[in-house]
């Protein structure tokens, strides 16, 4: 699930919950406060790390299918060539 952070206008805390998208606070977890809450937007980083590892990791196993795909059609060549005598 992921995580959104809301301010309370009433006690001023700013908090991290996790929820679904189609869940909405209204009332302060901290001070019990209904509609004083508002949802803070969150910055991102594009160029993080995970998706760097994940880049990687799909380039590696997209290298491994080309290289399987190329050795399967060399097989069936060389199979193709070979002399069935019964």
């Amino acid at each position: 699930m992921p995580k959104y952070q809301y301010y309370c206008k009433s006690c001023k805390n700013t908090y991290e919950i996790s929820h679904s998208l189609s869940i909405v606070y209204e009332v302060c977890e901290r001070c019990g406060v209904e509609h004083q809450m508002v949802k803070v937007p969150s910055s991102f980083n594009i160029g993080n790390k995970k998706m760097e590892k994940q880049n990687i990791a799909g380039a590696l196993v997209k290298d491994t299918i080309e290289e399987s795909q190329e050795q399967l059609a060399n097989m069936q060549q060389e199979l193709k060539k070979r002399n069935y005598n019964d």
